[in-house]
């Protein structure tokens, strides 16, 4: 009896699951340079980017007057964070993955997929060394 239980329980978990999903609409964003762009003019409508790289769930940007974001999705949502000497602490490029580690809670990693041409000009603008391979 308690295995029935269980599968029944377990069913309907999943059945309210696929209801939330079908009836709420509650998808993951998509990450790519037109969304970065809204999600940054929210704050400043005049804003315009310079450089953008992006795998889909995480980008790194950088605006016209030459500052950094970092950008991902956490959930449902797409979360910035300004880049600079204060909240950085470790830049890595290892396998094709750059790896940024930050000194926000809300927001403690990042990692993006580039291929090294694309990560030398991103470590040069952090400050970091070459990519190590």
């Amino acid at each position: 009896m308690n295995l029935l239980y269980l599968g029944v329980s377990l069913s309907g978990i999943v059945i309210l699951a696929a209801l939330n999903r079908l009836l709420l609409k509650t998808r993951t964003p998509r990450l790519d340079q037109a969304a970065a762009l809204a999600l940054l003019s929210l704050e400043e409508p005049d804003l315009h980017l310079r450089h953008f790289s992006g795998d889909g769930r995480a980008g790194l940007v950088q605006t016209q007057d030459g500052r950094l974001f970092a950008i991902a999705v956490l959930g449902d949502r797409l979360v910035a964070r300004a880049l600079g000497a204060s909240n950085l602490a470790e830049v890595r490029y290892r396998d094709g993955c750059l790896r940024l580690r930050l000194r926000d809670y809300g927001f403690r990693a990042l990692s993006l997929y580039l291929p090294p041409a694309d990560a030398g000009v991103w470590l040069e603008l952090l400050g970091a060394h070459e990519p190590s391979r």
